[in-house]
């Protein structure tokens, strides 16, 4: 009925629709023919003050639910299929179950639902929704199950809602999928996810294992699992003796493999850069610009694609220097890094690479690699259509001068560089944009760059992480062709 009435889009204040006549549809005349029988308006509770009032307590999770009226108490565990739904659809039904479960004990009485979903109190304060037939998701995730073990500890709404913001977006949308297939497993197993025992996450952990899961996957799924779990005698599973035990014997299982050479060759994409399609720049299109310049920023800065993101045009964040020679950039003031700086600021400071007067025609070619001269008309022609002060934009026609997000800009970079491969006749390697952190800060440090500065410019914590993750052997290749020309020359 209220679906019906919203769809006419009548408002009480126009004169037009106040003497607009309409048809009833047959669905709302037979929703409105109960209403015809004198028997049901002396049925129910009196309106009026409420002098007494039954409290019913609903909360689901994603393996099962459970409701209380007094000291009484009923739940039970989802289907398959239904596992598979919302949150909000499943704590929704959750109260739909309860109410018909003690429906004999609360007719004729008026009832106070108390749940912690505010999709739920919204659906039932307003008998319904008005724009979709189902609840859907109207906070970002937050763990549910995480927040009601620290609700079972006495802690407030707000002091939850301030400790699940400890973890970025992205690391909660992670921990909610991984505990989400760990409940799907319980299920299965018939057992409680939030109050399992250590054999059962062992379990678990061992199966993942033995599908070739990495070790470092199988640390966030325990991640995962202790940041929802109970616990035993106030120790999260992640923290029993036995769980590090396990990770250390998959560890050594299967010991973490990385490669010490680039996937790619920076020299190869670098000259590629210089060339066509991507030159000139000022004829490119507006996909080549963004390309081009995304991919020098990364290069230059070897920053995490999330902090080139976080890049502003705004006229605090962005300085040119009088000569446009020069321009400082910083991210947005709302952003958080991943990592404290400890060497330096976020700021981001750019010199013209080889400006003119170009003294060779070399000179002129590296100058087409300048992150500054992209940069300048790069915002030159994004100017007439964006729509943010997000430096990145969208050029597709349907998001067209919207900000770019992280996921986009990674797409942005592994595409360029397939770009220029293909451009110098050769099939583009396996690429991943983290990648660029790893070649530019290797190169940087191979060209005498101290380790110090290329931390605080990459953003790690201790040139340790520089070593043991990141730094590459970019004079591989070098050295062996070094070697294997000798066999083109005589010896003295």
């Amino acid at each position: 009925m209220q679906r019906w009435v919203f769809s006419l889009r009548l408002h009480p204040e126009r004169r037009a629709h106040l003497n607009r006549q309409i048809t009833v549809s047959l669905p709302c005349i037979r929703a409105l023919l109960t209403w015809r029988d004198p028997a049901l308006l002396s049925q129910g509770a009196p309106l009026g003050l409420i002098v007494t009032r039954r409290v019913v307590t609903t909360d689901a999770s994603l393996s099962g639910w459970g409701a209380t009226l007094g000291d009484l108490a009923v739940g039970g565990v989802w289907t398959e299929n239904q596992c598979q739904l919302h949150i909000n659809v499943l704590e929704l039904t959750t109260v739909f179950l309860a109410l018909k479960h003690f429906l004999p004990l609360l007719r004729h009485h008026h009832v106070l639902v108390r749940t912690d979903n505010t999709a739920v109190v919204a659906y039932i304060n307003h008998q319904g929704g008005l724009r979709s037939p189902e609840p859907v998701s109207v906070e970002p995730t937050r763990l549910p199950r995480e927040r009601d073990t620290l609700r079972a500890i006495g802690l407030p709404p707000n002091v939850i809602a301030t400790i699940q913001s400890a973890r970025a977006p992205s690391t909660r949308s992670v921990y909610d999928m991984k505990w989400r297939a760990f409940e799907r497993w319980c299920v299965q197993k018939g057992v409680i996810p939030f109050q399992c025992s250590i054999t059962n996450v062992l379990t678990f952990l061992q199966e993942l294992f033995e599908k070739g899961l990495a070790y470092s996957t199988l640390k966030v799924y325990l991640s995962a699992i202790s940041a929802c779990h109970v616990g035993y005698d106030g120790v999260s599973p992640g923290a029993h003796p036995l769980a590090n035990r396990f990770l250390k014997g998959a560890r050594r299982l299967r010991p973490a493999v990385r490669s010490t050479v680039p996937s790619w060759d920076l020299s190869l994409v670098l000259n590629a850069l210089s060339q066509a399609p991507f030159e000139p720049l000022q004829t490119a299109s507006i996909k080549v610009l963004s390309y081009k310049t995304a991919l020098l920023l990364a290069l230059v800065s070897a920053k995490r694609v999330s902090e080139i993101t976080a890049l502003s045009i705004h006229p605090s964040c962005m300085e040119f220097s009088a000569d446009n020679n020069n321009v400082t950039l910083r991210p947005n003031v709302a952003f958080i890094p991943k990592v404290s700086m400890l060497y330096g600021s976020c700021d981001l400071q750019l010199t013209s690479f080889n400006p003119p007067p170009f003294s060779s025609q070399e000179q002129e070619r590296l100058h087409y690699l300048c992150p500054v001269r992209a940069l300048r008309l790069y915002m030159d022609k994004t100017s007439s259509f964006r729509r943010t002060d997000q430096l990145f934009v969208c050029f597709a026609t349907n998001s067209k001068g919207q900000a770019l997000s992280t996921q986009r800009l990674s797409h942005w970079i592994v595409d360029v560089i397939a770009m220029a491969y293909r451009a110098s006749g050769k099939d583009p390697p396996a690429l991943r944009a983290h990648s660029t952190r790893g070649v530019a800060a290797s190169w940087a440090a191979f060209r005498g760059v101290p380790v110090q500065t290329v931390c605080a410019a990459a953003g790690w914590v201790s040139p340790h992480t520089f070593v043991k993750h990141y730094r590459l052997d970019v004079t591989a290749s070098t050295v062996a062709h070094a070697v294997l020309e000798a066999g083109g020359s005589r010896p003295v």
